[in-house]
């Protein structure tokens, strides 16, 4: 083992080396590799106030609902989940959100999405219940995640409501602070919705 050597490592490990000390750090040579996006999530939140007894049956089966297809089913049903080696996977959903008959494309368009976590508080405002036992009002929150991952090019085909802008032949990417000319043809609400795009 080579004494002066050693002296070395140990002036870089104490000193910080003749570059810092020149005021030259290290370039830490960082580098970012994409690998793609998470699959998109969202949440859905509901407030049931039921006013009779026939409204607050639906609240109930609205609530079931959900709860079942959420859950996963077993390969062979008549034996216990404890024998059971494979399990069928929950329901997948399709939501639109529409005005009317038609799809309201002010709001966002998701694909195929399962059903990732699902919340119910039967006592939002402290516990009140109705003479049959049934709750004042219940809160439903589910939170649901796409099984697809949502591209570019989907969105220039018209996937997501929030892509029609691109039919004009409008590219937000080259909206900055200084280039008015395009910004110039919308209205400030578009330029903010294709910004939050980005």
């Amino acid at each position: 083992w080579d004494p002066f050597f050693q002296k070395s490592v140990d002036f870089w490990k104490e000193e910080g080396g003749m570059l810092l000390y020149r005021h030259f750090p290290v370039n830490p040579q960082m580098q970012m590799i994409y690998r793609g996006i998470d699959l998109r999530s969202f949440s859905l939140s509901f407030t049931f106030t039921p006013k009779s007894a026939k409204e607050a049956q639906s609240v109930k089966d609205i609530i079931y609902t959900f709860k079942r297809h959420f859950a996963p089913k077993l390969q062979n049903a008549k034996v216990s989940s404890n024998e059971n080696m494979f399990l069928i996977a929950p329901s997948i959903f399709n939501i639109d959100f529409n005005l009317g008959s038609k799809q309201n494309v002010f709001l966002p368009r998701y694909g195929d999405c399962v059903l990732v976590d699902i919340d119910v508080n039967y006592a939002p405002n402290g516990w009140a219940a109705y003479e049959d036992g049934s709750p004042v009002q219940t809160t439903l929150n589910l939170q649901f995640r796409e099984i697809e991952m949502v591209t570019r090019d989907k969105l220039d085909n018209g996937y997501d409501s929030g892509a029609t802008f691109n039919k004009s032949g409008f590219d937000p990417m080259n909206i900055d602070s200084g280039n008015s000319t395009g910004a110039a043809q919308l209205d400030k609400s578009t330029v903010i919705g294709q910004r939050g795009l980005r």
